[in-house]
């Protein structure tokens, strides 16, 4: 296992996806690049090497759309590229958990608390769509939160499209259909069947 990444230093897994695993990562030097503390997405060993696959161009796609945004509730992308033979993303760290973890704790919040939760999560939404990008995974495990809760961003591009640029056209249209590319318990219906507009977010 490679534990090095540019000048950060992988740590302790935080996610596992189909076709790739996040890991939190620190930075070796005393001025660090991006942050102390960051997030590392790395492709899987089984798409290694394909370079001209559909997931590695789908990896490459989901960084250059995350990096068009800049919003204190969604999850900054800061660099991606290949890192000693394997696709990694560089993004920023939320030290928490994510909206379905939260959902499931135990106790009771005060009703404020979760008007602003779903309130930041709306403003990241609107920040997304201004930008033309129609996000299509909006599901509760894509919302992060930092332990103090005052911190709500929404992650992961991986399916997301840009309808008027054809040269990021979507690559899983119909994505939703299948529980390998989307929740379907939270796919929109026009979704399923390959017609998603900012709309199907909601």
């Amino acid at each position: 296992m490679v534990k090095n990444f540019s000048e950060y230093y992988l740590a302790e897994k935080i996610g596992v996806g189909a076709f790739a695993t996040v890991y939190k990562a620190y930075s070796q030097l005393q001025k660090p690049t991006y942050g102390k503390v960051v997030a590392i997405k790395i492709l899987n060993e089984k798409v290694h090497g394909a370079s001209e696959s559909k997931v590695v161009r789908q990896f490459e796609r989901e960084a250059s759309i995350a990096m068009q945004l800049n919003h204190e509730n969604v999850v900054k992308v800061y660099n991606w590229g290949k890192f000693n033979g394997r696709y990694a993303m560089i993004m920023e760290y939320v030290d928490g958990k994510n909206l379905n973890e939260f959902i499931h704790e135990p106790g009771k919040y005060p009703f404020s608390t979760l008007v602003e939760i779903g309130y930041k999560i709306a403003c990241g939404l609107t920040h997304i769509h201004a930008h033309g990008i129609v996000h299509k995974d909006i599901k509760p495990e894509n919302v992060l939160i930092s332990n103090d809760l005052k911190v709500v961003k929404i992650t992961d591009f991986g399916i997301a499209k840009v309808p008027r640029r054809w040269w990021q056209r979507d690559l899983f249209e119909k994505a939703g259909s299948e529980r390998r590319f989307s929740h379907i318990s939270y796919a929109a219906p026009e979704q399923k069947a390959g017609q998603s507009d900012a709309r199907s977010d909601i």
